[in-house]
């Protein structure tokens, strides 16, 4: 079976978490342009739409937007990343500059655990980790960057 058919963390997932990662640094930063560098090229458009005590709202696109609602737990350490176009939770953790205890059940029920370097301030390495149905395990890397952000 190909990996590149199945259904893992959602492409923009990365981004959101890099601009993320730059708003609890910079909450004055509510315009991100981030970039995916690996497996293909991709730059997302990242807005803050709104916040609450516990909640973090990012619209990525522009055309056809996806809502990315993020809840904030154990002061501001633990998230879960809800897209408006998916019942899947991705659920993670961000401590100094490691992206850690990253966990979803796909749709179709396969889990998925992914970690994630911020190797600079500006660049962000996720790899997932998987096991397809024949054993083989999987590990699949992306990478991300800041184009912009203001």
């Amino acid at each position: 079976m190909s990996t590149t058919r199945l259904k893992t963390l959602q492409p923009h997932s990365g981004a959101v978490m890099m601009a993320l990662y730059h708003y609890l640094r910079n909450p004055e930063m509510t315009n991100f342009g981030i970039r995916q560098t690996s497996p293909f090229s991709k730059v997302y458009s990242i807005v803050l739409v709104g916040t609450t005590r516990d909640e973090i709202i990012f619209r990525t696109g522009r055309d056809w937007p996806c809502y990315s609602r993020i809840y904030a737990r154990s002061n501001n350490t633990e998230f879960r990343l809800n897209h408006d176009h998916s019942s899947v939770k991705e659920e993670f953790r961000i401590e100094n500059r490691k992206l850690y205890n990253g966990d979803f059940r796909t749709e179709a029920g396969m889990k998925i655990a992914f970690e994630g370097d911020f190797v600079s301030d500006k660049k962000l390495e996720v790899v997932e980790n998987f096991r397809l149905a024949d054993g083989k395990p999987v590990f699949a890397r992306r990478y991300y960057e800041v184009d912009s952000a203001w």
